[in-house]
């Protein structure tokens, strides 16, 4: 999926850059693996960090600072204080869950489920587990990607389902940014009509 919305992007114009380190940001642009790229806009996109609240329940975090929940989504030696969405750090099938709103939807309802057994005097054995509904990510006018399990599919079919298919729009478009793996986006804003390097086209990042 990343390698065809690449693809994508560069026919219309968008340069790729990827493993390349962010080194400078100011109001002119950004500067790039030593290279400077003038810019009157840059949207900067790293990821999200966990509250600093997180830090009071004093028990084991990742890498990020996200809390390692058991698979009941409860804090280890904490019983009844659930932390779920990107706060929480949980695998499955030997993979960190995303920190995504599919994921925090479902670990939502989980605990909503485990808490009501719980006041109701039910045991709940059953472990969270998430289930992927896909990914979809819209790239351009009349172009989208769709990955479910070994189902890929791309094109402008793929833009019709995005399109009549509303309640699939909402189940996966929060991970559109995924499709590149991308840490940062620039985007160099050709209205902000900058000096052009002598013998060079005009150009777009991203």
């Amino acid at each position: 999926m990343a390698g065809a919305a690449a693809k994508r992007l560069a026919r219309l114009g968008v340069e790729v850059l990827t493993e390349t380190k962010v080194e400078q940001v100011d109001a002119h642009g950004v500067v790039i693996s030593g290279q400077r790229i003038e810019s009157a806009s840059v949207l900067w996109t790293a990821g999200v960090a966990p509250a600093p609240v997180l830090a009071e329940l004093h028990t084991q975090t990742d890498r990020a600072g996200r809390i390692c929940v058991l698979p009941s989504m409860e804090v280890p030696e904490r019983p009844g204080i659930f932390v779920v969405g990107d706060a929480a750090a949980l695998s499955q099938d030997g993979r960190p869950l995303p920190g995504v709103a599919q994921v925090a939807i479902q670990q939502g309802r989980y605990v909503g489920r485990l808490i009501r057994a719980r006041i109701e005097g039910r045991t709940v054995t059953r472990p969270f587990r998430y289930f992927d509904k896909g990914n979809m990510a819209v790239v351009g006018r009349n172009f989208a990607l769709l990955e479910s399990g070994r189902l890929r599919m791309s094109g402008y079919l793929t833009w019709l389902i995005w399109g009549t298919h509303p309640s699939a729009v909402s189940a996966t478009a929060s991970r559109a940014g995924c499709a590149l793996r991308a840490m940062a986006v620039v985007v160099s804003d050709r209205s902000a009509q900058l000096p052009a390097r002598p013998g060079s086209a005009a150009r777009q990042w991203l």
